[in-house]
Protein backbone atom coordinates (compact mmCIF):
# COMPACT_ATOMS: atom_id res chain seq x y z
CA UNK A 1 0.00 0.00 0.00
CA UNK A 2 1.33 3.42 -0.85
CA UNK A 3 1.28 6.26 1.59
CA UNK A 4 -0.54 8.77 -0.56
CA UNK A 5 -3.48 6.71 -1.69
CA UNK A 6 -3.79 3.83 0.73
CA UNK A 7 -3.44 1.46 -2.20
CA UNK A 8 -0.73 -1.01 -2.99
CA UNK A 9 2.15 0.47 -4.93
CA UNK A 10 1.61 0.05 -8.67
CA UNK A 11 3.45 -3.04 -9.84
CA UNK A 12 3.79 -5.72 -12.45
CA UNK A 13 2.26 -9.20 -12.25
CA UNK A 14 2.85 -9.91 -8.59
CA UNK A 15 2.60 -13.69 -8.90
CA UNK A 16 5.14 -14.05 -11.69
CA UNK A 17 7.65 -11.34 -10.84
CA UNK A 18 11.17 -12.74 -11.17
CA UNK A 19 13.53 -10.30 -12.85
CA UNK A 20 14.36 -6.74 -11.79
CA UNK A 21 12.87 -3.93 -13.83
CA UNK A 22 15.31 -1.90 -15.97
CA UNK A 23 15.65 0.87 -13.39
CA UNK A 24 16.19 -1.69 -10.61
CA UNK A 25 19.38 -3.14 -12.07
CA UNK A 26 21.93 -1.10 -10.09
CA UNK A 27 20.16 -1.74 -6.78
CA UNK A 28 19.70 -5.43 -7.67
CA UNK A 29 23.38 -5.86 -8.51
CA UNK A 30 24.43 -4.27 -5.22
CA UNK A 31 22.18 -6.55 -3.15
CA UNK A 32 22.93 -9.81 -4.94
CA UNK A 33 26.69 -9.14 -4.79
CA UNK A 34 26.34 -9.13 -1.03
CA UNK A 35 24.35 -12.34 -1.21
CA UNK A 36 26.91 -14.02 -3.47
CA UNK A 37 29.74 -13.17 -1.04
CA UNK A 38 27.85 -14.27 2.05
CA UNK A 39 27.26 -10.72 3.31
CA UNK A 40 23.51 -10.59 2.88
CA UNK A 41 22.01 -8.31 5.55
CA UNK A 42 19.17 -9.46 7.75
CA UNK A 43 17.07 -6.35 6.98
CA UNK A 44 16.64 -4.09 3.94
CA UNK A 45 14.88 -0.74 3.78
CA UNK A 46 13.81 -0.33 0.15
CA UNK A 47 12.73 3.25 -0.38
CA UNK A 48 11.97 5.73 -3.13
CA UNK A 49 9.04 7.46 -4.84
CA UNK A 50 5.79 5.57 -5.38
CA UNK A 51 5.34 3.90 -8.73
CA UNK A 52 8.83 2.42 -9.13
CA UNK A 53 7.98 -1.17 -8.23
CA UNK A 54 9.81 -1.34 -4.91
CA UNK A 55 7.54 -4.16 -3.77
CA UNK A 56 8.19 -6.02 -7.03
CA UNK A 57 11.92 -5.70 -6.33
CA UNK A 58 11.42 -7.26 -2.90
CA UNK A 59 9.32 -10.09 -4.29
CA UNK A 60 11.83 -10.82 -7.04
CA UNK A 61 14.64 -10.94 -4.49
CA UNK A 62 12.70 -13.22 -2.15
CA UNK A 63 11.83 -15.52 -5.04
CA UNK A 64 15.50 -15.69 -6.13
CA UNK A 65 16.67 -16.49 -2.59
CA UNK A 66 14.15 -19.33 -2.29
CA UNK A 67 14.66 -20.62 -5.85
CA UNK A 68 16.29 -24.05 -6.00
CA UNK A 69 18.10 -23.23 -9.25
CA UNK A 70 19.19 -19.60 -8.75
CA UNK A 71 22.61 -18.79 -7.36
CA UNK A 72 24.85 -15.76 -7.18
CA UNK A 73 23.38 -12.96 -9.26
CA UNK A 74 20.79 -15.16 -10.98
CA UNK A 75 17.10 -14.42 -10.88
CA UNK A 76 14.51 -17.06 -10.02
CA UNK A 77 14.00 -19.82 -12.56
CA UNK A 78 10.21 -19.82 -12.26
CA UNK A 79 10.02 -23.61 -12.70
CA UNK A 80 11.28 -25.27 -9.52
CA UNK A 81 8.86 -26.32 -6.75
CA UNK A 82 9.78 -23.29 -4.63
CA UNK A 83 9.14 -20.86 -7.50
CA UNK A 84 5.80 -22.49 -8.23
CA UNK A 85 4.85 -22.29 -4.55
CA UNK A 86 5.87 -18.64 -4.45
CA UNK A 87 3.73 -17.86 -7.49
CA UNK A 88 0.80 -19.73 -5.96
CA UNK A 89 1.17 -17.84 -2.68
CA UNK A 90 1.77 -21.04 -0.73
CA UNK A 91 5.50 -20.89 0.08
CA UNK A 92 5.65 -21.39 3.88
CA UNK A 93 8.84 -19.36 4.34
CA UNK A 94 7.50 -16.21 2.63
CA UNK A 95 5.19 -13.64 4.22
CA UNK A 96 3.84 -10.25 3.13
CA UNK A 97 2.40 -7.90 5.71
CA UNK A 98 0.46 -4.71 5.05
CA UNK A 99 -2.38 -2.52 6.24
CA UNK A 100 -5.48 -4.66 6.85
CA UNK A 101 -8.67 -3.90 4.88
CA UNK A 102 -10.61 -0.90 6.22
CA UNK A 103 -7.68 0.03 8.48
CA UNK A 104 -5.20 2.89 8.19
CA UNK A 105 -2.16 1.46 9.93
CA UNK A 106 -0.14 -1.68 10.56
CA UNK A 107 -0.89 -2.63 14.16
CA UNK A 108 1.39 -3.88 16.91
CA UNK A 109 -0.39 -7.26 17.00
CA UNK A 110 0.58 -7.86 13.38
CA UNK A 111 4.23 -7.20 14.17
CA UNK A 112 4.11 -9.49 17.20
CA UNK A 113 2.68 -12.25 15.02
CA UNK A 114 5.45 -11.58 12.52
CA UNK A 115 8.05 -12.02 15.27
CA UNK A 116 6.51 -15.36 16.23
CA UNK A 117 6.46 -16.43 12.56
CA UNK A 118 10.17 -15.61 12.23
CA UNK A 119 10.94 -17.76 15.29
CA UNK A 120 9.60 -20.90 13.61
CA UNK A 121 11.96 -23.33 11.91
CA UNK A 122 12.17 -22.68 8.16
CA UNK A 123 10.56 -25.30 5.95
CA UNK A 124 13.22 -24.95 3.26
CA UNK A 125 16.83 -23.92 2.82
CA UNK A 126 16.24 -20.28 1.93
CA UNK A 127 15.41 -19.07 5.42
CA UNK A 128 12.32 -17.12 6.37
CA UNK A 129 11.72 -13.92 4.40
CA UNK A 130 9.07 -11.29 5.11
CA UNK A 131 8.10 -8.01 3.48
CA UNK A 132 6.30 -5.10 5.15
CA UNK A 133 4.70 -2.41 3.01
CA UNK A 134 4.13 0.42 3.43
CA UNK A 135 6.46 0.32 6.42
CA UNK A 136 5.80 3.96 7.30
CA UNK A 137 2.21 2.97 8.12
CA UNK A 138 3.30 1.10 11.23
CA UNK A 139 2.02 2.61 14.46
CA UNK A 140 4.64 3.75 16.97
CA UNK A 141 3.93 0.65 19.05
CA UNK A 142 4.31 -1.58 16.01
CA UNK A 143 7.64 0.01 15.03
CA UNK A 144 8.93 -0.40 18.58
CA UNK A 145 7.86 -4.05 18.57
CA UNK A 146 9.69 -4.59 15.29
CA UNK A 147 12.97 -3.52 16.92
CA UNK A 148 13.21 -6.82 18.77
CA UNK A 149 13.16 -8.74 15.48
CA UNK A 150 15.68 -6.34 13.97
CA UNK A 151 18.00 -6.58 16.97
CA UNK A 152 17.80 -10.37 17.29
CA UNK A 153 17.18 -11.69 13.75
CA UNK A 154 16.87 -15.46 13.38
CA UNK A 155 19.79 -16.99 11.43
CA UNK A 156 19.23 -16.90 7.66
CA UNK A 157 16.19 -14.64 7.90
CA UNK A 158 15.54 -11.54 5.80
CA UNK A 159 13.10 -8.72 6.54
CA UNK A 160 12.34 -6.14 3.84
CA UNK A 161 10.67 -2.82 4.62
CA UNK A 162 9.13 -0.94 1.68
CA UNK A 163 8.66 2.79 2.16
CA UNK A 164 7.76 5.75 -0.04
CA UNK A 165 8.65 8.08 2.84
CA UNK A 166 11.35 6.41 4.95
CA UNK A 167 11.79 9.59 7.01
CA UNK A 168 8.53 8.73 8.75
CA UNK A 169 10.10 5.59 10.21
CA UNK A 170 11.84 5.87 13.58
CA UNK A 171 15.60 6.39 13.31
CA UNK A 172 16.07 3.27 15.45
CA UNK A 173 14.37 1.19 12.74
CA UNK A 174 16.18 2.84 9.82
CA UNK A 175 19.59 2.42 11.45
CA UNK A 176 19.15 -1.35 11.71
CA UNK A 177 18.44 -1.82 7.99
CA UNK A 178 20.66 -1.67 4.95
CA UNK A 179 19.38 1.12 2.71
CA UNK A 180 18.30 0.34 -0.86
CA UNK A 181 17.26 3.57 -2.57
CA UNK A 182 15.23 3.41 -5.78
CA UNK A 183 15.45 6.29 -8.23
CA UNK A 184 13.17 7.22 -11.09
CA UNK A 185 14.54 6.13 -14.47
CA UNK A 186 15.51 8.69 -17.06
CA UNK A 187 12.69 9.63 -19.42
CA UNK A 188 14.05 7.61 -22.37
CA UNK A 189 14.29 4.39 -20.32
CA UNK A 190 10.83 4.89 -18.84
CA UNK A 191 9.16 5.54 -22.20
CA UNK A 192 10.90 2.57 -23.86
CA UNK A 193 9.62 0.29 -21.09
CA UNK A 194 6.10 1.70 -21.28
CA UNK A 195 5.95 1.40 -25.07
CA UNK A 196 7.03 -2.25 -24.95
CA UNK A 197 4.14 -3.19 -22.69
CA UNK A 198 0.58 -4.09 -23.62
CA UNK A 199 -1.71 -1.34 -24.86
CA UNK A 200 -0.08 0.90 -27.41
CA UNK A 201 -0.75 4.54 -26.56
CA UNK A 202 0.34 7.93 -27.86
CA UNK A 203 -0.37 9.27 -24.38
CA UNK A 204 2.61 7.68 -22.60
CA UNK A 205 4.66 10.94 -22.52
CA UNK A 206 1.75 12.84 -20.93
CA UNK A 207 0.98 9.95 -18.56
CA UNK A 208 4.62 9.78 -17.50
CA UNK A 209 4.55 13.52 -16.80
CA UNK A 210 1.35 13.09 -14.82
CA UNK A 211 2.99 10.28 -12.83
CA UNK A 212 5.95 12.45 -11.94
CA UNK A 213 8.28 10.18 -13.92
CA UNK A 214 7.28 6.91 -12.20
CA UNK A 215 6.53 4.31 -14.93
CA UNK A 216 4.31 1.96 -12.94
CA UNK A 217 2.24 4.86 -11.71
CA UNK A 218 1.83 5.92 -15.34
CA UNK A 219 0.42 2.46 -16.10
CA UNK A 220 -2.06 2.71 -13.26
CA UNK A 221 -3.14 6.22 -14.24
CA UNK A 222 -3.82 5.01 -17.78
CA UNK A 223 -5.93 2.14 -16.45
CA UNK A 224 -7.90 4.59 -14.30
CA UNK A 225 -8.51 7.07 -17.11
CA UNK A 226 -6.79 9.77 -15.07
CA UNK A 227 -5.22 11.61 -18.00
CA UNK A 228 -8.53 12.73 -19.50
CA UNK A 229 -9.66 14.00 -16.10
CA UNK A 230 -6.38 15.90 -15.71
CA UNK A 231 -6.78 17.46 -19.15
CA UNK A 232 -10.30 18.53 -18.26
CA UNK A 233 -8.99 19.99 -15.01
CA UNK A 234 -6.27 21.83 -16.90
CA UNK A 235 -8.90 23.48 -19.07
CA UNK A 236 -10.87 24.39 -15.95
CA UNK A 237 -7.82 26.05 -14.38
CA UNK A 238 -7.22 28.15 -17.47
CA UNK A 239 -10.88 29.13 -17.60
CA UNK A 240 -10.90 30.07 -13.90
CA UNK A 241 -7.88 32.30 -14.46
CA UNK A 242 -9.70 33.98 -17.36
CA UNK A 243 -13.00 34.40 -15.55
CA UNK A 244 -14.88 31.77 -17.55
CA UNK A 245 -15.34 29.21 -14.73
CA UNK A 246 -16.53 29.42 -11.14
CA UNK A 247 -14.21 28.40 -8.30
CA UNK A 248 -17.15 26.90 -6.42
CA UNK A 249 -18.34 24.80 -9.36
CA UNK A 250 -14.88 23.47 -10.18
CA UNK A 251 -14.18 22.68 -6.52
CA UNK A 252 -17.42 20.68 -6.34
CA UNK A 253 -16.50 18.83 -9.54
CA UNK A 254 -13.05 17.93 -8.23
CA UNK A 255 -14.41 16.71 -4.91
CA UNK A 256 -16.98 14.57 -6.71
CA UNK A 257 -14.35 12.84 -8.86
CA UNK A 258 -11.89 12.52 -5.94
CA UNK A 259 -9.92 15.45 -4.58
CA UNK A 260 -6.81 13.38 -3.84
CA UNK A 261 -6.36 12.60 -7.52
CA UNK A 262 -7.00 16.22 -8.51
CA UNK A 263 -4.40 17.52 -6.08
CA UNK A 264 -1.81 15.04 -7.30
CA UNK A 265 -2.06 16.01 -10.97
CA UNK A 266 -2.52 19.71 -10.17
CA UNK A 267 0.80 19.88 -8.30
CA UNK A 268 2.56 18.21 -11.23
CA UNK A 269 0.80 20.55 -13.70
CA UNK A 270 1.94 23.61 -11.74
CA UNK A 271 5.51 22.33 -11.49
CA UNK A 272 5.52 21.86 -15.27
CA UNK A 273 4.05 25.34 -15.68
CA UNK A 274 6.90 26.80 -13.60
CA UNK A 275 9.42 24.91 -15.72
CA UNK A 276 7.79 26.21 -18.87
CA UNK A 277 7.80 29.75 -17.51
CA UNK A 278 11.50 29.53 -16.67
CA UNK A 279 12.82 27.68 -19.72
CA UNK A 280 10.30 28.35 -22.48
CA UNK A 281 7.31 26.70 -24.17
CA UNK A 282 9.23 23.58 -25.18
CA UNK A 283 10.04 22.65 -21.58
CA UNK A 284 6.63 22.32 -19.97
CA UNK A 285 6.05 18.65 -20.70
CA UNK A 286 3.19 16.96 -22.51
CA UNK A 287 0.54 17.94 -19.95
CA UNK A 288 0.69 21.57 -21.10
CA UNK A 289 0.41 20.97 -24.84
CA UNK A 290 -3.27 21.95 -25.02
CA UNK A 291 -4.34 25.61 -25.22
CA UNK A 292 -0.78 26.87 -25.62
CA UNK A 293 -1.97 30.35 -26.58
CA UNK A 294 -3.98 30.70 -23.37
CA UNK A 295 -1.03 29.51 -21.31
CA UNK A 296 1.24 32.06 -22.95
CA UNK A 297 -1.16 34.82 -21.92
CA UNK A 298 -1.28 33.50 -18.35
CA UNK A 299 2.51 33.45 -18.13
CA UNK A 300 2.64 37.14 -19.01
CA UNK A 301 0.75 38.13 -15.86
CA UNK A 302 1.27 35.24 -13.44
CA UNK A 303 2.76 35.76 -9.98
CA UNK A 304 5.38 32.99 -9.86
CA UNK A 305 6.02 33.43 -6.15
CA UNK A 306 2.31 32.81 -5.50
CA UNK A 307 2.46 29.70 -7.72
CA UNK A 308 5.35 28.31 -5.68
CA UNK A 309 3.35 28.99 -2.52
CA UNK A 310 0.35 27.23 -4.08
CA UNK A 311 2.42 24.12 -4.87
CA UNK A 312 3.53 23.97 -1.22
CA UNK A 313 -0.09 24.45 -0.11
CA UNK A 314 -1.26 21.58 -2.32
CA UNK A 315 1.43 19.24 -1.01
CA UNK A 316 0.46 20.13 2.55
CA UNK A 317 -3.23 19.64 1.73
CA UNK A 318 -2.53 16.13 0.43
CA UNK A 319 -1.26 15.15 3.88
CA UNK A 320 -4.38 16.33 5.70
CA UNK A 321 -7.13 15.29 3.32
CA UNK A 322 -8.49 12.70 5.72
CA UNK A 323 -9.33 15.32 8.37
CA UNK A 324 -10.22 18.30 6.17
CA UNK A 325 -13.47 19.49 4.59
CA UNK A 326 -12.66 18.58 1.00
CA UNK A 327 -14.88 21.16 -0.66
CA UNK A 328 -13.66 24.07 1.46
CA UNK A 329 -10.08 22.94 0.95
CA UNK A 330 -10.51 22.78 -2.84
CA UNK A 331 -12.13 26.23 -2.90
CA UNK A 332 -9.32 27.72 -0.82
CA UNK A 333 -6.63 26.34 -3.12
CA UNK A 334 -8.45 27.43 -6.27
CA UNK A 335 -8.82 30.96 -4.88
CA UNK A 336 -5.06 31.02 -4.37
CA UNK A 337 -4.75 30.09 -8.06
CA UNK A 338 -6.94 33.08 -8.92
CA UNK A 339 -4.71 35.34 -6.81
CA UNK A 340 -1.60 33.91 -8.49
CA UNK A 341 -2.98 35.05 -11.83
CA UNK A 342 -3.44 38.63 -10.60
CA UNK A 343 -6.97 38.73 -11.94
CA UNK A 344 -10.29 39.97 -10.67
CA UNK A 345 -12.04 37.23 -12.62
CA UNK A 346 -13.13 35.15 -9.66
CA UNK A 347 -16.81 34.21 -10.05
CA UNK A 348 -17.21 32.13 -6.89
Amino acid sequence: MSDDGMKEEPGVDRENVSAPLPWHVDAWDAVVRRRATGRMPHALLISGPAGLGKTDFGRALAKAVHCRQASGEATACGNCPECRQFEAGSLPDWLELGVPPKKKYIAVDQIRELGHWFSLTPAGGGGRIALIQPAERMTTEAANSLLKTLEEPPPGSLLMLIADMPGRLPATVRSRCQQVQMKRPDRKTALEWLEQGPGVSDDWPALLDLAGGSPLRAVRLREQGALERARKGSRQLIDIANGRESVIQVAADWVKQGLAESLQWWAVWLENLVRRGQAGAGHGGSLLEERAEDLQKLEARIDWKAVHELIAMIRAAERRLESANAELLAESLLRQWVRANSTQAENG
